[in-house]
């Protein structure tokens, strides 16, 4: 009798606490599910963070490069090339080279902001830098789009958009305003960032005072 009673006894624990393979199933699949969720919300997290360094990290060197040539263009004394891509300029030596003020009759240096495109060992597109014939590159991306200069004349009070094919002297002394427009892009990051400068005493002269044609 003792014997029969123990088995019984075995076999409805083991049916009670037992699970069967449906069951074993389920749970791994909430599990898993579960396990998903989590990864995902980390690696979305992590993704926008990593995202929001690299914008942060692209927005800084876009507004160094911008600051360097809004400084240099305000102590321009002649424009001498001015196309989507590039602008050249002679520049006034000013005070942070060491002088009192800028010296509007003194030595001048020749400046050039230039795009250059990716091309064969070359894998980024540039922009850089040419001072005197020394060239810096400033920054570098997978793709920066060559449209940056846009230049404005005054005329009766309006802005009137610069015909880059007729580009003489005397045009060019005329510019008044020039806006800087970057698109650039770094892996998935796509960032547009725009200024504007304008040079000396725009507002109160339609040609520039002290600037020289350049023919």
């Amino acid at each position: 009798m003792k014997n029969t009673i123990k088995p019984i006894l075995f076999n409805q624990f083991n049916k009670k606490w037992s699970f069967s393979l449906i069951e074993v199933i389920i749970t791994l699949a909430l599990l898993a599910s579960i396990i998903t969720i989590v990864y995902v919300l980390y690696f979305n997290s992590f993704r926008q963070t990593t995202e929001g360094m690299d914008k942060i990290d692209i927005q800084k060197k876009l507004r160094n490069v911008i600051e360097r040539l809004t400084s240099d263009f305000r102590s321009a004394k002649a424009i001498i090339r001015i196309e989507p891509s590039v602008i050249e300029f002679s520049k006034f030596i000013d005070d942070n080279e060491k002088h009192t003020n800028i010296d509007f009759n003194g030595n001048t240096k020749k400046i050039k902001y230039e795009c250059i495109k990716k091309s064969y060992g070359q894998p980024n597109d540039l922009i850089i830098i040419e001072v005197d014939n020394v060239k810096e590159e400033l920054m570098k991306f997978d793709f920066i789009n060559e449209n940056i200069f846009e230049a404005y004349t005054l005329s009766n009070q309006n802005l009137i958009l610069f015909d880059y094919h007729v580009n003489d002297s005397i045009m060019r002394s005329m510019i008044s305003l020039i806006k800087i427009k970057f698109e650039v892009k770094q892996g998935n990051t796509i960032i547009n960032f725009n200024s504007s400068v304008n040079s000396r005493f725009i507002h109160g002269f339609q040609k520039q005072p002290f600037w020289n044609f350049v023919r």
